[in-house]
């Protein structure tokens, strides 16, 4: 939900396993990322990347708006 609490959004993608070693460890570099719990290749951490990705904004004020990437 929005910081005015009065529109949301809801996203639809398809998820796709990225099994590169360097999208892992662009995730675990990231200093909200799992770095602590894993390790690039240690076959435990898997990262997904989203493809075919739209959204649509809902509010109680205005009809919805699409959102395609």
């Amino acid at each position: 939900m929005y910081e005015d609490g009065t529109s949301w959004l809801r996203v639809t993608a398809t998820a796709e396993e990225d099994s590169r070693i360097e999208a892992q460890r662009a995730v675990l570099d990231d200093p909200t990322g799992p770095k602590g719990l894993y390790e690039a290749g240690d076959g435990r951490f898997v990262v997904f990347k989203l493809t075919n990705a739209w959204a649509v904004k809902y509010s109680f004020f205005a009809p919805p708006e699409e959102i395609r990437a």
